[in-house]
């Protein structure tokens, strides 16, 4: 795909520009999921 619609700007552009740049964490940490004990039958 040769799409210039979903480009990223320079470095250049990113170091003269006055923009603010805001990061965001997430979060990813795996914990188990609580499960009932199966009734043996």
């Amino acid at each position: 795909m040769k799409s210039r619609e979903l480009t990223l700007p320079g470095k250049k552009k990113l170091t003269q520009s006055d923009h603010q740049i805001e990061i965001i964490v997430v979060d990813v940490t795996e914990t188990p999921i609580e499960r009932p004990k199966k009734a043996s039958a």
